[in-house]
């Protein structure tokens, strides 16, 4: 990953209401960029992204983490892929917030049975915030 160039890392927070899947993309995306050799699952204790035994237990994000990888396109553009992963949990807001700050863009995940909800939000109104 050191000789990737600056302009081919793409940093991105992950964000959205608690449950809306935001950890389990995370695990996805680590798997298919062979980061892992196994899909994570929050439900089960396994994700990569929620390790402490905290957030095993409650079967929740507390901590913004970061992960990355590195992904070939089929243009053969090698681009480094730098995600956090951030909690959806109102009590945690902080966190979100914090990774708005350091991050060039993010990704709003919806329950798609639940539809936008408050975590929704307010992770669009911490992009707005940091936004020009």
């Amino acid at each position: 990953m050191k000789n990737i160039p600056i302009d081919n890392v793409r940093n991105f927070a992950l964000m959205g209401h608690t449950g809306s899947g935001k950890t389990s993309l995370i695990d996805s995306i680590l798997f298919k960029l062979g980061q892992v050799d196994r899909v994570g699952s929050p439900e089960n204790g396994t994700s990569v992204a929620d390790w402490t035994d905290e957030e095993k237990a409650h079967e929740i994000t507390i901590w913004a983490k970061p992960f990355d990888g590195v992904y070939t396109a089929a243009s053969r553009k090698v681009r480094r892929l730098v995600m956090i992963d951030t909690p959806g949990f109102a009590d945690f807001i902080g966190q979100m917030i914090s990774a708005a700050e350091v991050t060039d863009a993010a990704l709003i995940t919806v329950d798609a049975s639940a539809g936008i909800q408050v975590g929704t939000q307010r992770a669009w109104k911490a992009c707005r915030a940091e936004s020009p």
